[in-house]
């Protein structure tokens, strides 16, 4: 019987090995044996997209238990260097899952978990993501911030996108500007403000 070579690797090469794979395929690989039981929940990179995971998890209620489960079954101390998660998701779930991120010192965050049955219908989204000290790429989709930090300090953020994007108030866009002191790549698509309605 060959040699499981790959088993005997060390642990944080198997984790950066697993990170270029979507979670649920590195949840997977569990199964193979003691080894690798726990090693998912280690991995720095996390990709969650609930229309590429149709077959492993069909419904919204299952996907956002795995989310759940790859997130929250992380010890707090450990990062989550990159995180893309993209699904249909409600406000109540989307508040617990993103403060748990903001906990974990993220540095790329993509979100977009707007309501796929009517594309006009955001997610309300905590703004404890414009507290996240550690973030260097923001990519926000299909978004909608009723509340917001009386001031944003994102020191390391370099990379903002905003896509279909809606603050209550202007003033909410014009704060986060101002707390991003090294933005260095900025794209915007349709931003709207509830007060006036009026997107730029």
């Amino acid at each position: 019987m060959a040699d499981d070579r790959i088993s005997n690797l060390p642990k944080h090469i198997l984790c950066h090995i697993l990170s270029f794979l979507p979670t649920e395929d590195a949840f997977a690989t569990r199964i193979l044996s003691k080894k690798w039981l726990p090693l998912w929940l280690s991995i720095p990179s996390l990709d969650f997209d609930q229309h590429r995971s149709t077959s492993l998890l069909p419904s919204s209620s299952s996907f956002i238990q795995f989310v759940y489960a790859a997130i929250l079954g992380r010890p707090i101390h450990q990062p989550i260097k990159t995180l893309r998660l993209k699904g249909d998701c409600s406000n109540f779930h989307a508040k617990i899952l993103l403060n748990a991120i903001a906990d974990r010192k993220v540095e790329n965050l993509q979100i977009d978990i707007s309501n796929r049955e009517n594309y006009f219908v955001f997610c309300k989204l905590p703004s404890t993501i414009f507290t996240i000290k550690t973030l260097v790429v923001l990519n926000l989709q299909s978004a909608n911030f009723n509340v917001f930090p009386s001031s944003v300090h994102l020191p390391p953020l370099k990379s903002l996108h905003l896509e279909n994007v809606r603050f209550l108030d202007s003033e909410y866009f014009v704060n986060l500007l101002n707390g991003c002191p090294i933005l260095e790549n900025l794209k915007i698509e349709i931003v709207a403000f509830e007060f006036n309605n009026d997107p730029c």
